[in-house]
This record gives structure tokens, C-alpha cells and sequence, in this order.
């Protein structure tokens, strides 16, 4: 990390499955599971694109393939 990286407040990690996404929410503690579909994840990922930009940090299991809508 360089000194003028920005510092992360949250993280979301997803582990992907064919037909679900489980998310994980460092802020709240929480998971969470949401259809794997392009309009689900859409809905679900607003808000996060709209509150700090760039303070979130998202990682994502690769699942073969299943991933890919993520």
C-alpha cells in the first residue's frame, strides 16, 4: 500500500454459488444472502457505489464461473 492509497472503512466479501451470493458486511457484522441474478446484485450494490466512494473494498471467491455476473 503507498502513503496515498486511501484507507478502507468497509469491507464486503461474497462467496458465489450458482443461484446465491452470500455477503458478508465488515460494518454491520452481518451476512447475507442475495439471488445471484444481474438485477439482485445491481440493487444490492447502490448503495454502496453512492456512500464513500472508494472506502469500500469488495472481494469476491471465484466460483467457476458463476462469478462472472459479480
Amino acid at each position: 500500500m503507498t502513503p496515498n492509497a486511501p484507507a478502507f472503512t468497509r469491507f464486503l466479501g461474497f462467496d458465489v454459488s450458482k443461484d446465491k451470493v452470500t455477503v458478508f458486511d465488515s460494518q454491520s457484522q452481518t451476512c447475507r444472502d442475495i439471488a445471484n441474478s444481474t438485477a439482485e446484485l445491481r440493487r444490492f450494490l447502490k448503495p454502496f457505489q453512492d456512500e464513500n466512494p472508494g472506502k469500500t473494498l469488495a472481494v469476491c471467491e471465484a466460483t467457476g464461473g458463476y462469478d462472472r455476473r459479480l
